[in-house]
C-alpha cells in the first residue's frame, strides 16, 4: 500500500509539475524590435535619401541615428523643419520605426527598396526617395 501511494504521489507531484511548466511559457507573440547595433538591418538603409527637388531628406546612418529635413510650402512661403532621430528598421518585414528626439512620435513606415529608390509608406503618405 506505501509503494502504491509513493507511486501514485510521484505521478501527481510529476503532472503538477508539467502543467506548471507548460502553463509558464512564453507563447505571446511580441513584436521583435531589431537592435540597431547590428548593422544587418541599417546595411540597405544607411545613407542620404531625397526626393527629386531637395524639399525631402532623409539620413540614415549605420548607428541607428539620423536627422530628416524637409521643407513645406504655403502661402507665407517655405518653412523647413529639421528632426533628429534614432531608427529601427527590419528588412525582413520591411518595417522603419522612427523615433524622433524631444518628441513622444513614432512614425512608422511600410519600406519598398529598389536599387537607389526608396519608398517610404505612412497611411495617406508615401515619399519616394533617391539614393544620394
Amino acid at each position: 500500500m506505501k509503494k502504491l501511494f509513493y507511486t501514485l504521489s510521484m505521478c501527481l507531484a510529476t503532472s503538477g509539475l508539467l502543467v506548471g511548466m507548460s502553463a509558464c511559457s512564453d507563447d505571446d507573440d511580441d513584436p521583435i524590435i531589431p537592435s540597431v547595433s547590428n548593422n544587418s538591418y541599417t546595411k540597405g538603409i544607411y545613407g542620404t535619401w531625397g526626393d527629386e527637388n531637395g524639399n525631402v531628406v532623409y539620413t540614415f546612418n549605420t548607428d541607428g541615428t539620423g536627422v530628416r529635413s524637409i521643407k513645406m510650402f504655403d502661402s507665407t512661403g517655405a518653412i523647413s523643419v529639421t528632426q533628429y532621430f534614432t531608427y529601427t528598421y527590419d528588412e525582413e518585414k520591411k518595417r522603419l520605426c522612427l523615433y524622433i528626439k524631444g518628441d513622444d512620435e513614432v512614425l512608422i513606415y511600410t519600406v519598398q527598396m529598389t536599387g537607389n529608390v526608396l519608398m517610404l509608406e505612412q497611411r495617406d503618405t508615401i515619399w519616394i526617395l533617391h539614393k544620394r
